[in-house]
């Protein structure tokens, strides 16, 4: 069933295709800023994997 989109509702279909966008656009800025030898380097380990008493990376420096 078809019905005919009053005003509101294209407001909403714009605002929402505008945050869209914001989105894709702040994603690829992010994916475009990491340096690529960065992603080689080992994920940091997760607080469980610390030893007792270091809560903090910068306990390892």
């Amino acid at each position: 069933a078809r019905r005919i989109l009053d005003q509101h509702d294209i407001i909403a279909i714009e605002s929402q295709t505008q945050a869209d966008v914001a989105k894709a656009e702040a994603a690829q800025g992010l994916e475009s800023s990491v340096p690529w030898p960065l992603l080689l380097l080992p994920a940091p380990p997760r607080r469980s994997e610390l030893p007792r008493g270091q809560t903090h990376l910068s306990s390892f420096l």
